[in-house]
């Protein structure tokens, strides 16, 4: 099953928009806001995870060794 980009995209600013506005509210003394920016960092952390772990892999084999600089 794929996910919509634009889905994906939308959840991405409405966490990140609500964990910012939460992270400034909570240094003026809001616990909720706190909690909330807290879920929104959560929410972020999963989908870094998911967009890496499908994150597209070369081969072991196709990986050309990295040439040495002579520093002379």
């Amino acid at each position: 099953m794929k996910r919509r980009p634009t889905g994906e995209m939308g959840l991405f600013l409405l966490a990140s928009t609500a964990g910012i506005y939460g992270f400034g509210q909570a240094f003026h003394g809001s616990v909720l806001w706190l909690v909330i920016a807290a879920v929104a960092l959560v929410i972020l952390s999963k989908q870094m995870g998911r967009v890496q772990d499908q994150w597209p892999r070369r081969d072991k084999a196709s990986r050309a060794p990295i040439p040495r600089r002579d520093n002379r």
